[in-house]
C-alpha cells in the first residue's frame, strides 16, 4: 500500500509543478495545500484551518515540502544574527507528531540558517531533510537532524523536446541566470557584512572589509570545499564567535558564486554571448547581448536553439547537480558545465561537456563549433540517461521509500496534549 502524501506547495513554482506531476505519475495518493512564503514578515501565509481539516480527513503518512518556506519564522530584524520566533507549522507538527520531508533545493546555510536549523532540533524525530548537494548533509546531521542526499532531476513533461538536436540556432553561447543569488547581490553582501561589523563593534570596518576581500581572493583560487577553512584562517585575528563566522562563510560563499559566474561569462568571446537575466550583467559584460529576464515556459526553446549553454555553479553547488544540468540536455541543447564531483554520479564522459578551468571555456566553444557531430551525440546520450534514471519520478520513489522506512521505525515520542 502506497503512503499518503500531503504536499505543502508554493503555487506557480516549477518545483511544486514537477512534484505534483511526479506524484501523479507514480500513482501516489496525495493532496496539495498551497501557501505563500512571506520571509520578511511572518511564518507563511497558510490556511491552517484547511491544513488541520485535511490532515484529519486525509490522514497523510507524511508532509512534503521544498525549501523551508512553511517553516520560516518572523524575524525581529534583518541582521544575520537576528532572532526568530517559532512558526505555527512547527508547533503543529510537533503537537500532532507528524512526519515531514523537506527537500532542500538551495544552499542551506542562508542567513540566519544556523540559528533556524538549531531551533529545528526539537523536530529531529519528525523532520527529514533531502539535499540536492551532499556537502550540506553533514551540517544538518551535526545538529542531530536526519538528512539524505537526493539530487535534482529532469522533468520530461516540461523540458523534453525532440531527440534530434536543432539544425538552426538563435545564439552561439547562451547563459540563463541572474547576477545575484536570490536576494544576495555583490553590493548587498558587502553592505550586510559592513552592517554586521558595526553592530558587533569589531572596530576598524575598513580593515575588516579589506581582510574579507583578501579572503575572497583565496577562496576563488581554491576548491569550494575549502571555504570554511579559509575563512577561519583569515579571520582568526578578529576573535569572531561561531555564529558570526558561519554567517561570513555563508555570505562569502554567495560572493564567490557570483564572482565565479562573472569570470566564467567574461571568458566567453563577448560577440557570441547572449545572457538571459537581469540587466545588472551589462556592467560586467558591456559587449555581450543582454536579453533580459525570461519566463520559464520559454526556456526549453532557448536551450534547444542555443548551440552551447554555459553553466557556472561551482561554489553555489560545490558537489551536486543543478536543475540546468538536466533541463538543457532534455530540451535538446548542449550544456557546457563547470566540473563538480557529483556530475559523475549521474553521468559519464560520453554524456557530458565539462570545463575544469575558466581558461578552457573558449577552447571548448571552438571545439564544439568545429565538431557538431560530437556535440549532438553528447546531447542524445545525456537525454537517454536522464529519461531512464534521472526524472522526478525516480527521485520521488527514493524519497518515498526512505520516508516509508522511517515511518515503519517507531522512534517518535508520543504526541503532546
Amino acid at each position: 500500500m502506497q503512503p499518503r502524501v500531503l504536499l505543502l506547495n508554493q503555487p506557480d513554482s516549477v518545483m511544486g509543478d514537477v512534484l505534483i506531476r511526479g506524484l501523479s505519475a507514480l500513482g501516489t495518493p496525495f493532496q496539495v495545500i498551497d501557501y505563500q512564503p512571506v520571509y520578511h514578515l511572518a511564518a507563511s501565509d497558510m490556511d491552517y484551518g484547511l491544513l488541520e481539516k485535511t490532515v484529519d480527513a486525509f490522514h497523510p503518512d507524511f508532509l512534503l515540502t521544498f525549501q523551508t518556506g512553511p517553516m520560516v519564522r518572523k524575524r525581529r530584524d534583518t541582521a544575520p544574527s537576528s532572532k526568530t520566533y517559532p512558526s505555527r507549522l512547527e508547533d503543529y507538527i510537533r503537537r500532532q507528531n507528524l512526519r515531514m520531508a523537506c527537500w532542500l533545493i538551495d544552499y542551506p546555510l542562508s542567513v540566519p540558517w544556523n540559528e533556524k536549523v538549531t531551533q529545528f532540533k526539537g523536530l529531529s524525530s519528525n523532520l527529514t531533510f533531502f539535499c540536492i548537494d551532499p556537502t550540506w548533509v553533514p551540517d544538518l546531521t551535526s545538529l542531530g537532524l536526519k538528512a539524505h542526499y537526493l539530487p535534482y532531476a529532469g522533468c520530461p513533461d516540461i523540458f523534453y523536446q525532440l531527440a534530434v538536436p536543432s539544425d538552426t540556432y538563435d545564439q552561439v553561447v547562451c547563459f540563463v541566470g541572474s547576477l545575484s543569488f536570490g536576494s544576495f547581490s555583490l553590493k548587498g553582501i558587502e553592505e550586510t557584512i559592513l552592517n554586521g561589523v558595526k553592530a558587533a563593534g569589531l572596530g576598524d570596518a575598513a580593515a575588516f572589509i579589506k581582510e574579507i576581500g583578501q579572503t575572497v581572493d583565496h577562496i576563488m583560487a581554491r576548491p569550494p570545499e575549502s571555504i570554511r577553512e579559509i575563512v577561519a584562517q583569515h579571520m582568526a585575528g578578529w576573535e569572531l564567535d561561531q555564529p558570526t563566522l558561519e554567517d561570513i562563510v555563508c555570505l562569502l560563499t554567495y560572493m564567490a558564486s557570483i564572482l565565479f559566474r562573472v569570470s566564467a561569462l567574461q571568458s566567453v568571446p563577448q560577440e557570441v554571448l547572449t545572457v538571459y537575466g537581469d540587466y545588472a550583467w551589462q556592467r560586467h559584460l558591456p559587449k555581450a547581448r543582454i536579453a533580459g529576464p525570461v519566463k520559464i515556459e520559454l526556456l526549453p526553446q532557448i536551450y534547444r536553439r542555443s548551440y552551447i549553454n554555459l553553466v557556472a555553479n561551482r561554489f553555489h553547488f560545490p558537489y551536486g547537480l543543478t536543475q540546468r544540468d538536466f533541463d538543457i540536455p532534455l530540451a535538446g541543447g548542449l550544456a557546457l558545465v563547470d566540473e563538480r564531483p557529483g556530475l559523475y554520479d549521474s553521468f559519464d564522459s560520453s554524456e557530458l561537456a565539462v570545463y575544469r578551468q575558466l581558461t578552457e571555456i573558449p577552447e571548448k566553444i571552438h571545439f564544439f563549433l568545429a565538431n557538431p557531430g560530437i556535440r549532438n551525440e553528447l546531447i542524445r546520450n545525456a537525454q537517454k540517461r536522464i529519461l531512464a534514471q534521472h526524472t522526478f519520478e525516480n527521485r520521488l520513489e527514493t524519497l518515498i521509500k526512505l520516508m516509508t522506512d522511517e515511518i515503519q521505525t517507531p522512534e517518535r515520542p508520543p504526541a503532546s496534549a
